[in-house]
């Protein structure tokens, strides 16, 4: 398979994002333009266009995914017809089941990886890349298990791209901020280390983006600007709160682990605590959503 096959099958893959109704109308036209624009840049030997022709839709192809998913619901809204309610009892545990495991795989496959944790340091560019992945996938189960408390495969579909997304980016500022702070600093930072708290600041600051981020993508599927406002406040919030509990729960886990026969896996405790303030922040995220969304489309139908 040559180098444009390649890119092109990709590019189709991705057209998969869309809902059925826009593939069908337009994915051959899709398709058509976009391998007509490849071949034009390499006729020219315009190497560096066709990269950024390529980048620009492995970005704004998922983002103009989600919007037509919003502007679907929205249709379906306004006709009456509704979509499945999300059960805020369902949402809730299943958002703290879905983002505290992507937040205890995240930690494994980290330490999978990377087990002297030593990519931070040595080579920032690659560990930025592998962490962006991760919490994508992170944040794709747990908008996927959120969605699933509608019991409708549209829905979970839509929220899992959205959850991805919004954590993907969170998850790549949050690295962005961490490795600035962890080799520039604040001034006047090591004055005031000497209260505890402060030195879980960062990682606070860390989680309060990924959580802004994904409550604030969730929020853009349900094509209403309170709901997107709502979502990304209670994310950051959620999310940053929860490191408190995460830090206790590593505390306890951490002696636990340390005095038993495999203290040798250090990740065990590490991850506990990650799944801990999972649970907590995708509650929250899954609480808010389904409160909002259900009143939304009760009221619809």
């Amino acid at each position: 398979m040559s180098g444009f096959e390649a890119i092109t099958n990709g590019y189709a893959f991705l057209i998969r994002l869309y809902p059925s109704d826009f593939r069908a109308e337009f994915d051959t036209e899709m398709e058509s333009v976009f391998s007509s624009r490849l071949h034009e840049l390499a006729r020219e030997g315009n190497w560096s266009g066709l990269a950024v022709v390529c980048l620009r839709e492995l970005v704004e192809l998922p983002l103009n995914a989600l919007r037509e998913y919003a502007s679907l619901l929205i249709k379906e809204i306004r006709k009456g017809n509704g979509q499945p309610a999300l059960d805020p009892k369902r949402a809730s545990l299943l958002g703290a089941l879905g983002f505290g495991m992507g937040f205890g795989l995240l930690i494994l496959l980290r330490a999978l990886i990377d087990p002297a944790n030593e990519g931070f340091l040595a080579g920032f560019g690659v560990v930025w890349l592998r962490e962006t992945f991760l919490y994508a996938v992170m944040g794709i189960l747990g908008g996927a298990l959120i969605g699933f408390s509608s019991r409708s495969a549209r829905i979970s579909m839509r929220l899992a791209l959205a959850g991805g997304l919004g954590c993907c980016i969170g998850g790549s500022l949050g690295i962005l901020f961490l490795y600035w702070f962890y080799h520039f600093g604040f001034p006047g930072w090591d004055a005031v280390t000497s209260l505890a708290w402060l030195n879980d600041l960062p990682q606070m600051i860390d989680s309060m983006l990924i959580g802004a981020l994904s409550g604030a993508a969730l929020g853009v599927t349900q094509g209403d600007r309170q709901q997107t406002v709502r979502l990304a406040q209670a994310g950051a919030i959620g999310f940053a709160a929860a490191e408190i509990p995460g830090e206790i729960a590593f505390t306890f886990a951490h002696t636990f682990w340390m005095n038993t026969a495999y203290a040798q896996f250090w990740v065990v405790p590490l991850a506990f605590s990650s799944m801990v303030s999972g649970l907590i922040g995708g509650a929250v995220l899954g609480w808010v959503m389904s409160r909002y969304n259900h009143s939304v489309l009760s009221s619809a139908v």
